[in-house]
């Protein structure tokens, strides 16, 4: 299964500049078509401290294994796993979702193409909610 999509990692300024920045996907098949691009940088500052933010395009193939037999009646979950790309250092980063910046998926957000085409599939709303 093919999945595209973007994500944003917020590093303080204090982060070490040893550390090797970005993500790797640990599930993935085919890992010469795996693309992680950076899209942007940038700063913002947050409860007093300040942050360098870097946005990534991605573009992966993992491997799902689904069970159809109850097609069409069936709910398929997709698990997309991200691990730290410094795996010297994995056990001292910590990757946390940012639910605040996912308010509801029927508004529109950052990350999400309103024009989303889904086929049969179903987003689950609840997910996001906090």
């Amino acid at each position: 299964m093919d999945i595209t999509g973007y994500i944003w990692q917020e590093y303080p300024e204090d982060f070490p500049g040893n550390f090797v920045k970005g993500i790797i996907f640990p599930e993935e098949v085919n890992s010469t078509d795996t693309s992680l691009r950076e899209l942007y940088k940038t700063t913002q500052r947050k409860h007093g401290i300040q942050y360098e933010v870097i946005g990534w395009y991605f573009d992966v193939t993992v491997r799902q294994s689904f069970d159809y037999s109850h097609y069409p009646l069936d709910k398929l979950t997709v698990w997309l796993q991200l691990c730290p790309r410094d795996l010297v250092n994995e056990d001292k980063i910590i990757l946390i979702p940012d639910f605040h910046s996912c308010s509801r998926m029927n508004e529109p957000i950052f990350g999400r193409d309103e024009e989303i085409v889904s086929g049969e599939w179903e987003i689950d709303e609840t997910f996001f909610s906090y």
